[in-house]
């Protein structure tokens, strides 16, 4: 899956369970391991438990985390984000 997300915004949901967010960590190890610059980007109500994600290796001192209040505005905030260049 690395392969067909690099270099693109990658949306991982789900229903019950980490899996998801199991998938997303992996995605951030690889991506910081390459020195690629990434961010968190969710809305308020999703989790985000930084203990899990440091034990899964993502180094949080390197993540930017955003949270917004309508997840309608991720696509917004994605494109302009992107468009900035200053993310991977």
């Amino acid at each position: 899956l690395w392969s067909l997300t690099l270099g693109r915004l990658t949306e991982v949901s789900g229903s019950g369970g980490g899996a998801g967010l199991t998938l997303a960590a992996s995605f951030l190890c690889k991506a910081q391991g390459e020195g690629k610059h990434v961010l968190w980007l969710s809305s308020e109500v999703k989790p985000f438990y930084p203990p899990d994600m440091q034990a899964a290796g993502v180094d949080l001192d390197r993540l930017p985390l955003l949270f917004l209040p309508k997840p309608a505005d991720a696509a917004l905030v994605a494109t302009r984000l992107l468009s900035s260049g200053g993310f991977d």
